[in-house]
């Protein structure tokens, strides 16, 4: 056992994390940031079973970091209080729990931490193997009590994704991936549990493949019983993710209900006033019947959102839905407007279509759960139960797609 350092060390580049390309046999560690931007921190404690190792250092198990925003340094602590090293801005510094854990706050993470300083305060991020990481996502993106297949299905999925996501999404960002539903959601060793454990040991290595490239094997809750295409949700047309029925999906009905107001303060959100909300149309949909472009009006203007972009502005769960204005479809609203252009009486048009459009109440029934590319979550949970295995589950979900082992194409 090394003695406790207690000088100040000024870290260099020797100490930083070597960010390379990820090698196909799965030896690079992944990089998850756990606090970055606006949740960079002031300061941070970092406690383990034993030994923490920075470096050429050994500090017993708890270190303080504080970003000291004057001298734009990050500077950690042993347990007595000593400095014993500063960074500087940018500057990365891992620090290895030889015991094997972190416990940060309420939680704790595998393997090793990593802390920055950056403008924003200290970025940390959690540096540990590709399955280790595995273990803290799969029970927050499946239920652990489901199926052994639909486990070993979301593990090689999973497993595609995040490999394909790497160099991409949060290159800029000084990580790998984030731990939130932009990427998959990772909330460390306490999270873990043996069944889904089981699932990525039993299918270690195993990734999906289209031309010898891992894809990005994105997945949803509930697809509404239909698979939707990726250029009909996002931009590229991926051979792989085709529009089809599901029976194996439930359609998880729901419906959400809104006023005019408020349509147009999540408007104004976007940075555009359109006015007191006078119409909301459905313009365009995909062969799923998933919508794909809808048009809101008001008295300043019109607003056109598509895409997944619909999900976000609405906080719908899907874009599977239909819209009824003050309790009528579309259909019906201009069915009563040409009935009333035709009556005699035109006071009534105004009265009762025009100006109570100013105050419409909008009724959204919808289906489904997500995006809907990919494996439905419950379309796999049932597949799972009817005895199909996950290679046939998977088969089904990315058309065309190979399993392949790293290292082995």
């Amino acid at each position: 056992m090394k003695k406790l350092v207690s000088f100040i060390i000024i870290i260099s580049t020797v100490l930083s994390f070597n960010i390379s390309t990820y090698a196909i046999d799965g030896e690079r560690d992944i990089r998850v940031g756990l606090n970055y931007d606006t949740t960079a921190l002031a300061n941070i404690t970092l406690k383990s079973d034993g030994l923490i190792q920075i470096g050429e250092l050994q500090c017993y198990n708890k270190v303080n970091a504080n970003y000291n925003a004057e001298d734009k340094v990050l500077e950690i602590f042993d347990a007595e209080g000593n400095i014993i090293i500063k960074a500087e801005e940018n500057e990365p510094c891992l620090l290895v729990a030889e015991g094997g854990n972190f416990e940060v706050g309420d939680r704790k993470y595998r393997k090793s931490i990593e802390l920055t300083a950056t403008p924003s305060g200290i970025r940390v991020v959690n540096v540990l193997p590709l399955d280790h990481y595995l273990y803290g996502v799969l029970p927050n993106e499946i239920y652990p009590s489901w199926g052994e297949e639909a486990l070993k299905t979301t593990a090689v999925a999973s497993r595609s994704f995040t490999l394909a996501s790497m160099g991409g999404k949060h290159e800029d960002d000084g990580f790998d991936i984030c731990t939130n539903t932009h990427c998959q959601m990772y909330r460390g060793m306490g999270t873990e549990y043996a069944s889904t454990n089981k699932a990525i040991d039993d299918t270690a290595g195993q990734v999906l493949t289209y031309n010898n490239k891992v894809i990005s094997a994105v997945y949803s809750a509930n697809n509404g019983g239909y698979c939707e295409s990726s250029a009909n949700v996002w931009v590229a047309d991926l051979p792989y993710y085709k529009i089809k029925k599901d029976p194996y999906t439930p359609e998880d009905l729901w419906t959400v209900n809104y006023t005019g107001d408020e349509i147009r303060e999540r408007i104004k959100s976007k940075g555009k006033d359109i006015g007191k909300i006078t119409g909301i149309k459905v313009t365009k949909t995909s062969e799923s019947g998933r919508v794909t472009e809808l048009t809101i009006t008001g008295t300043n203007g019109k607003y056109v959102t598509t895409k997944d972009s619909i999900r976000s502005l609405l906080s719908l769960k899907s874009t599977m839905f239909e819209i009824l204005v003050n309790g009528n479809s579309l259909e019906s609203l201009i069915s009563a407007i040409i009935a009333m252009e035709n009556s005699a009486d035109k006071g009534t048009i105004l009265s009762e279509i025009v100006f109570p459009a100013y105050d419409i109440k909008v009724t959204i029934n919808g289906k489904g759960y997500g995006h809907g590319v990919g494996i439905s979550q419950w379309g796999c949970k049932n597949m799972a139960d009817m005895g199909k295995s996950y290679t046939e589950i998977l088969d089904f979900y990315y058309d065309g797609a190979e399993i392949k082992k790293l290292g082995e194409f």
